[in-house]
């Protein structure tokens, strides 16, 4: 299957299967987003209060970042865990092989700080090191939930996801854009920038639900996309959507 016609394939499939995905989990997509969606803008009210004080507190400073990184990640990863897994029985229905749950959401978390660190060591050196290395750890969390041979040991995760998007950068890169430029734009719903979600509930209202529904169909697509162009029965994947 040709480059372009794996992306545009995937791309059908997101916009497909993005109600039923939603449908089957949505009580939980709907409290990690928002979750994450409040805690974040907590934080920033934190440290914003501690700023204000006209001193320079540090500590309280350093302690609000880290646990937001904290908060963030666990966010993102339960984010992960549910949305891939719910798009994968989606499309390719029961596997029959029963998998731990637990042990799932421990791999992600550890390959999340892999990917965490991998990032944040390329930052001193360009904003651009670190932007490529973003996109070609793009499937970490698809290996880890979605390939077998990554449950069996034999695959490591950040190496097998630079592998798949080895070829495709500059597609993967400008789909990345796209979805950057898109779920920044429900920020325009809630007027003042500065003004925090208590003081605009039907704003951050709008603006979450528009994101949760972005962030959902971007990862809808890239399940696809990895289902498609890597060896784990990308046919497979592609017949069942096919009859939908």
């Amino acid at each position: 299957m040709n480059k372009p016609k794996v992306f545009f394939s995937s791309f059908r499939d997101a916009f497909r299967l993005l109600p039923r995905v939603f449908s089957d989990a949505w009580l939980v997509l709907l409290a990690i987003h928002f979750g994450r969606s409040i805690s974040s803008e907590l934080f920033s009210y934190a440290a914003q209060m501690i700023q204000a004080k006209g001193r320079e507190d540090l500590a309280g400073l350093g302690l609000t970042i880290g646990l937001q990184f904290i908060f963030e990640m666990a966010w993102s990863t339960i984010w992960a865990f549910v949305a891939i897994r719910v798009t994968r029985e989606n499309m390719m229905g029961p596997t029959g092989v029963h998998r731990s749950p637990l042990k799932d959401f421990e791999h992600l978390l550890i390959e999340g700080i892999r990917v965490m660190a991998a990032i944040l060591w390329r930052m001193p050196l360009l904003i651009v090191p670190a932007l490529v290395e973003i996109v070609r750890l793009s499937f970490v969390p698809h290996v880890v939930l979605l390939d077998p041979s990554y449950e069996r040991g034999e695959t490591d995760a950040l190496t097998k996801s630079r592998s798949v998007v080895r070829g495709r950068f500059i597609a993967l890169g400008l789909t990345w854009i796209l979805f950057f430029v898109v779920s920044s734009a429900p920020a325009l719903t809630h007027g003042s920038m500065s003004e925090w979600f208590w003081e605009r509930p039907l704003g951050f209202v709008l603006e979450s639900l528009l994101t949760l529904f972005i962030n959902l169909t971007f990862e809808i697509f890239l399940v696809a996309l990895f289902l498609r162009i890597s060896m784990i029965g990308s046919f497979a994947a592609k017949d069942a959507v096919g009859q939908d």
